[in-house]
């Protein structure tokens, strides 16, 4: 377990509240594009260098705050239905992190410091838009605020997401 503040840091721990989360572990042969879930504009990305330590199952359980430690690139999104953010965690021979609104940026590189923008005129994205991906396997955590999305799912720990798949619905807030 670990503190929300941890992983995405406490300026953008206020950004959401009263969480649901999901986290998609990538294994080498899963597809590592990332979609947008619904239509949504972007706010804001913070990238934290870190290690990169493996995401398999020993890890975690063996590896204090694994997922707050790796680096990681936290988009944070408005839309519609309320605000969500999707953290892209590097892991061990995965710290290739790229994202379409930022073809610059270059993650597991040689300079560990913080990244943070802020896109005031917001990014916009469609529904099943490409958002980024990862150049072999990793893990996507998915936060979600409980007022606007209802689990429905029948996603069981360790199932396999496919593209396009229901995990739930929005509720219009």
């Amino acid at each position: 377990s670990y503190l929300l503040s941890d992983l995405i840091g406490s300026d953008n721990a206020f950004f959401l509240k009263n969480l649901y989360y999901i986290t998609i572990y990538l294994a080498p042969n899963d597809c590592h594009r990332i979609f947008s879930p619904v239509q949504c504009e972007l706010m804001s990305h913070v990238h934290y260098p870190g290690a990169l330590f493996p995401v398999k199952q020993s890890y975690l359980s063996s590896v204090d705050n694994l997922y707050c430690r790796n680096e990681r690139l936290i988009s944070m999104f408005r839309s519609s239905f309320g605000c969500f953010s999707l953290v892209k965690v590097g892991a061990y021979n995965v710290g290739s992190i790229e994202v379409a609104y930022a073809p610059s940026l270059h993650t597991n590189n040689w300079i560990k410091k913080l990244n943070k923008q802020d896109y005031s005129s917001g990014i916009c994205f469609e529904k099943m838009e490409w958002v980024g991906s990862f150049h072999f396997g990793s893990t996507v955590i998915l936060l979600l605020d409980q007022s606007s999305f209802l689990f429905k799912s029948k996603v069981n720990v360790n199932d396999k997401i496919k593209y396009g798949q229901s995990l739930g619905e929005y509720v219009r807030r």
